[in-house]
């Protein structure tokens, strides 16, 4: 098959000098496709020939080298009629023949007219301007607009104010609010700093008996703690619950996104354990302590405090776990 010198399509430059003139070009031209464009990048810095500028690829062995799939390469890329004005695609005659690819002349034209420097660097192969001076489209004209040259400036509040004009019409009166009538913020009350929701979702799923669906879950979570429920409350329930049903059957324990639904956070309720004794409360808090686990926050400070004083955890400990006495 005769392989044109490519040289001689760009004058007296090169492939290997007008690479860099041709990556920029596609790199500005606009009408590329993300995936065209790692195509044409792949082609012209590893795959191509320098001299002949040809390249024989199978769809898979270049889909591979752009990172994208196949199918991609092959709708998306093969047929772009930007991607053609670089490239000419010849697809092979028969199954498992490699694709021929060459650069076209025009582009090798567009990179020489930069490199010869007829082309600046935010100019595009088409000589258009890459940069689009969208403020200068997008403010209006601003005169000087007095009390007498609109209409209603006298209910103004506004003197001689910077306004954007109006050819001519009538500007519509302007209302100011005076501070008078700013009604101030009234709630006092502090921000709260909340934890994240996966950290919350991730100390739940720790305290609660039972797995559930992980997306429900964390979707009754958010809505809790939109409604201002206390995250220490939820997983100190979450606990409650699980000592509860100690050694009950997993299957006969609420779904965490139904309990989560069901459960009346603002009333408060001194939980019941069947068959679970305060010591083993005790145990499983200083279990959390002593394994620096997220639950250990939940304890409060009369809980570590009667901890320390049983022996059950050390003063080190609690600091480790994060907790401060």
């Amino acid at each position: 098959m005769y392989q044109p010198d490519i040289s001689t399509l760009s004058g007296d430059f090169t492939l290997s000098e007008l690479k860099l003139q041709i990556i920029q070009n596609m790199a500005l031209d606009d009408n590329l496709s993300p995936s065209a464009t790692k195509v044409a990048t792949v082609l012209i810095t590893a795959l191509l020939d320098r001299k002949s500028g040809w390249c024989f690829r199978t769809d898979v062995e270049l889909a591979s080298c752009a990172g994208i799939s196949v199918d991609t390469l092959r709708r998306r890329v093969k047929k772009n009629s930007s991607f053609l004005q670089y490239y000419s695609v010849k697809r092979g005659k028969h199954k498992g023949i490699a694709t021929e690819y060459q650069l076209t002349s025009q582009a090798m034209q567009d990179g020489a007219k930069r490199r010869a420097g007829m082309l600046s660097n935010t100019t595009r192969a088409s000589g258009e301007s890459a940069i689009i001076n969208r403020r200068a489209q997008s403010e209006p004209v601003v005169g000087k607009i007095t009390n007498s040259d609109c209409e209603g400036g006298n209910n103004s509040d506004i003197r001689g104010e910077e306004l954007p004009t109006t050819g001519g019409k009538k500007h519509p009166p302007i209302t100011v609010p005076k501070p008078s009538s700013i009604t101030a913020c009234s709630s006092n009350r502090l921000c709260e700093t909340i934890e994240p929701i996966s950290s919350i979702l991730e100390w739940f799923t720790s305290a609660y008996p039972r797995e559930g669906n992980v997306r429900k879950v964390k979707s009754a979570l958010a809505s809790l703690i939109a409604e201002n429920i206390p995250p220490n409350a939820i997983i100190k329930a979450a606990a409650a619950y699980a000592c509860e049903q100690k050694g009950n059957e997993i299957r006969f324990m609420k779904l965490p996104e139904n309990w989560l639904r069901e459960k009346d956070f603002r009333q408060p309720r001194t939980p019941k354990y069947s068959g679970a004794t305060k010591a083993d409360v005790r145990q499983t808090s200083a279990n959390w302590i002593k394994e620096r686990s997220g639950l250990a926050r939940t304890c409060s400070s009369d809980e570590v405090r009667e901890l320390l004083a049983q022996g059950l955890v050390t003063r080190e400990e609690c600091l480790a776990a994060g907790l401060s006495l």
